[in-house]
């Protein structure tokens, strides 16, 4: 068994071996020339020459802050002193030995060449003499050749001159395969959270300022506030807490001595009812709450007020200060005690030592993983499996699934496969266990130019495991012949671990499908599609299968095709209408993000930055945060895809920073202040006009989210400082005014603003509830800035909202939006728990191209309709169905009164969009 397991795993291998590699440094080589299997367990997205190690990352006596010795992608981390004595900074133990090829390093390093230095050791004490390789200055990643036999510990030094930081290792060789991991896409930071699990006691009444007594302690649970941070007790803060009949208390003591609190913040999510949610507030020393931040915060949706209660209390010595969190109030029934729920602190307090200690390492109501998981009195589940590993509200139990296999829609039938929509999420929410519209033909219409998604959700039925083989047969025209021009590819989607819980979100072509060690690393459905195009599914289980047609190049006409899901023959059907997209060029489609191929020191495939370059071409993504001087080779596939790019970027240098800091003042704005900065926008211009790159194509930010204080005054200052320099240069402003209490007024607003925004801003881009409304804002007095005359004006949101945001553009008459953003990784991109801050990015690196995501598909959508509603307005067609479009937006329910159509709104929308375009009904 272990043999033909082993063969397979081979014949995967080799069978992707077809295509060429292209390393970071220029190099390429075809795939069956690679320097055998990345051993080094790195934490990207690889094909299947990745071969697990078990590696491990041990740090050496030169470096002193170990913690930051972790693989993490794009910040590997440690900053290797030179060193005089041939000693190892950086060991590399694989358990089980390892042959070693190539050593691959992407390195940063000051003026100068360096040298790296490579040692072995059996035991990791005793260590061979060392090969030196030198690192040229001009090239950031090196390809370190090697013959080494057998190695256990493998060691690293700096014999330089200079500082050497290495921001990406990988190692090329061969090993024994190392055993797979507990559970696919069970992230570290995730396994550990069910080692901090805490059962609290649930006590009568509670405890308050009035009644406090040390003794009142005893029936609280203490608990280590830092556990996550792994200090030491002495350096930890405690605090106690317990169930009551309302929800959670919580106690803090002040027994700290020589530390003082600035604020505490709770976090409490609500896992099991309301993903998406958190509940915020703040602390104040003094123990009183500041209710303007008391509020349940969804990311997508805003906020809404809640009441806790915080009052300090004393006895004798003891002091302390007692919260409240009115859990019972957060629940849809009022029982809150057969949840499991999440808890974290932030705390922010000062040592007599000098040292500042936070957990997380910021304050963000964005936290990683909580330090604790509050288990009540949990409810029984005797769930007979789930739709989808990893998303427990798909489980369904022994009976659902029988009465559900015994259905008349079911008989006979060895795969449940049910038509759906890309934007259709009713799956994260129930089981799937359809019953109607089972195994039915699909018919989709589409233009000359487009890409569409054909999806279906693929049941098993039957009381055993099925390996289910996915196959399309190829479009057919009306002669019969084989319609080449009309392209498609499968792809299927995977459960990824996010912060708001587990998600149907990456979607997996075959041309850029991940290797089983990424694939079950970062996957929590695995096993389901690790080797698709032949799924592996348990009774009840699902998995989504796409089919990706691109219509570019095609004739119009109607063709037809069969799709294979193993017996089962599902029908497809596209017509091609005699209708092409027109691209608005004066368009400003911001992504907020810089290509995944120049943040990715791996090795990709030598088409890597074409797909890229294609997908960003294909949601109209035409906005990049970069200066294009810096760096006009990793930016040439995107420039030649679309040479209308436009590029933003902070163009004052150190004083972006001073700015952010409130440190420009009208004391501080000297005259030689002001030369300075000019000094720095006549290099970047200068720059940029001998690269070629005209004053059309490029902004100059100067910070990022200017609020009403005075980095207002100082936005509006130095704008009218470099507009009387070059009134060429465009200026870019994004204000977001977000205070701790909420959004400044409107007239807060206006007074910071209306001195300079109108007269030098040239893409207005304020955040969306400035414009659109949030709470009791009111926005219609702002208008007179954000609407005003001038090259693009827009909004912006985040995180990615989906296809709604370019219809809100399209029907406020402005010609700029996006979101935050398509890639921005804050560390590793497949890890929302590995920062303090949850990931926003809507599309992943992946092994051939940037693997898209189900929301970043909804970006893609929006860019085609925003595209048919400016041509329709154009062509004058049809006023009355833009008016129902627009309406339709606030009242979904107007679409019901479009005949024959029973479809998700938004494919009604379209269907609408191509009827009035092409002038007659969609058969």
């Amino acid at each position: 068994m272990l043999k033909i397991q082993f063969a397979f795993i081979l014949l995967a291998a080799f069978a992707a071996f077809t295509q060429e590699w292209q390393f970071p440094d220029g190099s390429k080589v075809s795939q069956n020339r690679l320097p055998g299997w990345l051993i080094s367990d790195n934490q990207g997205m690889f094909g299947n020459f990745q071969k697990r190690s078990g590696m491990k990352i041990l740090a050496a006596g030169n470096l002193k802050n170990k913690e930051v010795l972790r693989d993490s992608l794009y910040n590997f981390g440690p900053t290797l002193p030179p060193v005089k004595k041939k000693i190892p900074g950086i060991i590399l133990e694989f358990p089980s030995g390892a042959s070693l090829r190539e050593i691959h390093l992407a390195a940063d390093f000051a003026d100068g060449p360096g040298c790296i230095t490579v040692f072995t050791s059996p035991d990791g004490k005793s260590w061979t003499d060392g090969q030196p390789y030198d690192l040229p200055q001009e090239k950031k990643y090196h390809r370190l050749k090697t013959d080494l036999k057998d190695v256990r510990f493998l060691g690293l030094s700096n014999t330089g001159k200079k500082r050497l930081r290495i921001t990406e290792l990988q190692v090329w060789g061969d090993c024994p395969e190392a055993a797979a991991p507990r559970a696919s896409g069970i992230l570290q930071e995730m396994l550990s959270r069910g080692e901090r699990k805490t059962v609290l006691p649930t006590v009568s009444g509670r405890v308050t300022g009035a009644n406090y007594t040390p003794q009142s302690l005893g029936s609280y649970k203490k608990v280590n506030l830092f556990q996550f941070r792994k200090l030491t007790p002495e350096e930890g803060m405690f605090a106690y807490l317990a169930f009551n009949q309302d929800g959670l208390s919580v106690i803090f003591p002040h027994e700290h001595d020589g530390r003082k609190f600035r604020s505490l913040a709770i976090l409490v999510n609500r896992n099991d009812l309301a993903a998406g949610q958190y509940y915020q507030f703040n602390l104040t020393p003094d123990g009183k709450i500041r209710t303007d931040a008391s509020r349940v915060i969804d990311p997508a949706k805003g906020g809404m007020s809640f009441i806790a209660r915080a009052e300090n209390a004393a006895s004798g010595n003891s002091k302390v200060s007692i919260v409240q969190i009115p859990l019972k109030a957060m629940t849809e029934d009022g029982r809150f005690d057969h949840y499991l729920w999440s808890f974290s602190l932030i705390a922010d307090f000062h040592q007599h030592k000098g040292r500042r200690y936070t957990f997380p390492s910021v304050q963000s109501y964005h936290a990683p993983a909580q330090f604790s998981l509050l288990e009540a009195k949990m409810a029984v589940r005797t769930a007979a499996g789930s739709s989808w590993q990893g998303i427990d509200r798909t489980s369904f139990t022994r009976g659902q699934l029988e009465n559900w296999r015994n259905c008349d829609e079911l008989r006979g039938k060895k795969l449940a496969v049910a038509e759906t929509a890309l934007e259709n999420g009713s799956s994260r929410n129930q089981p799937l266990l359809p019953r109607a519209d089972l195994n039915r033909s699909r018919s989709e219409v589409m233009t000359r130019t487009e890409v569409e998604n054909l999806c279906w959700f693929a049941v098993n039925p039957l009381d055993c495991v099925q390996n289910v083989r996915i196959s399309f047969d190829g479009f057919r025209a009306s002669d019969g012949k084989h319609a080449d021009s009309l392209s498609t590819e499968l792809g299927t989607v995977g459960v990824v671990e996010m912060r708001n819980g587990p998600e149907l979100r990456p979607v997996f072509m075959q041309n850029n499908f991940p290797g089983r060690v990424s694939l079950h690393r970062y996957i929590r459905n695995a096993s389901a599609i690790e080797a698709f195009p032949v799924l592996k599914l348990q009774p009840g289980e699902a998995a989504c299968v796409i089919l990706r047609v691109r219509s570019e190049n095609a004739l119009p006409g109607i063709y037809q095709g069969n799709l294979h899901f193993g017996e089962t023959v599902i029908p497809v059907t596209v017509k091609i209408l005699d209708l092409t997209l027109e691209r608005p060029r004066e368009v400003w489609n911001n992504g907020h993000s810089m290509p995944t191929i120049l943040r990715a020191a791996m090795p990709v495939t030598g088409d890597y930055a074409v797909n890229e370059a294609q997908y960003y071409y294909d949601c109209g993504i035409n906005v990049m945060p970069v200066n294009p001087a810096d760096n006009p080779a990793g930016l040439a596939e995107i420039r030649a895809k679309m040479p209308n790019m436009i590029y933003y970027f902070r163009g004052i240098g150190k004083y972006s920073v001073q700015l952010k800091k409130r440190q420009i003042t009208p004391e501080t704005f000297t005259p030689e202040m002001q030369q300075d900065i000019l000094k720095q926008v006549k290099e970047n211009r200068d720059r940029l006009l001998a690269a070629g790159f005209d004053y059309s194509c490029w902004f100059m930010s100067l910070i990022d989210e200017p609020g009403v204080n005075e980095t207002a005054w100082a936005y509006g200052k130095i704008a009218e400082l470099i507009k009387k320099f070059d009134s060429r240069i465009q200026i870019y402003c994004n204000p977001c005014c977000w205070q701790s209490s909420g959004f400044a007024s409107a007239e807060e607003i206006l007074k910071a603003y209306s001195p300079w925004y109108n007269r030098y801003v040239d893409i207005s881009y304020p955040i969306a509830p400035l414009y659109f409304g949030w709470g009791k804002l009111q926005t219609a007095p702002l208008r007179r800035l954000w609407d005003a005359p001038r090259r693009f004006n827009g909004t912006y949101i985040h995180p990615c909202p989906g296809r709604i945001q370019a219809w809100k553009a399209f029907f406020a008459n402005q010609n700029a939006w996006g979101f935050y953003s398509m890639f921005q990784p804050r560390q590793q991109p497949w890890n929302d728990f590995d920062s303090v801050v949850m990931d926003y990015q809507s599309i992943y690196p992946g092994v051939n191209g940037p693997v898209f995501t189900v929301i970043s598909e909804q970006t893609r959508e929006a860019w085609e309709d925003y595209c048919m509603l400016t041509m329709l307005k154009k062509s004058g067609k049809a006023p009355e169905v833009l008016k129902k479009l627009q309406d339709s937006l606030t009242d979904p329910s107007i679409l019901d009164t479009v005949p024959e159509l029973d479809q998700s709104p938004w494919r009604t929308r379209r269907r609408l969009l191509l009827e009035s375009l092409s002038g007659r009904p969609l058969n």
